[in-house]
């Protein structure tokens, strides 16, 4: 395996982690439909905008999708990630019921690493506290 399928395997695993805490915080009442849809899509693409990244999805199963009004932004999780000083927010874009876009961002004057190696997560209160880190 090549330095760069290393590095696609390893933001892979990163986003894999990442995405049912997104969900499992969230405090919408149908968060079940919503990790079902994550557990049926793909990913139709990636952009890196060196600040961040964008994950687009589609999930073809459409009793999967939610009533088309709903759009949400879920987006409860910090993540402390080597390489910045300030880590790293994250929200999910639920667009006419169904899971549409993933947006990473970093904080303040930092990119996004290279890599993706050492990580934390945490909950981000909704008094804007942050909790010790989660276990996933």
């Amino acid at each position: 395996m090549n330095n760069r399928a290393v590095e696609n395997q390893a933001f892979l695993n990163f986003e894999q982690k990442l995405m049912p805490l997104l969900i499992e915080t969230s405090e919408y009442s149908e968060k079940e439909k919503i990790k079902k849809q994550y557990e049926n899509a793909y990913i139709s693409g990636r952009k890196f905008t060196g600040v961040g990244f964008f994950t687009d999805f589609i999930v073809e199963d459409k009793s999967l999708y939610l009533p088309r009004e709903i759009n949400l932004e879920l987006g409860r999780i910090h993540v402390d990630l080597e390489g910045t000083t300030m880590g790293a927010g994250f929200i999910l874009f639920v667009s006419n019921g169904v899971i549409d876009t993933l947006e990473g961002y970093t904080y303040g004057e930092d990119t996004w690493p290279k890599k993706i190696k050492k990580y934390s997560f945490k909950l981000i209160n909704n008094d804007g506290t942050l909790t010790p880190s989660l276990r996933v």
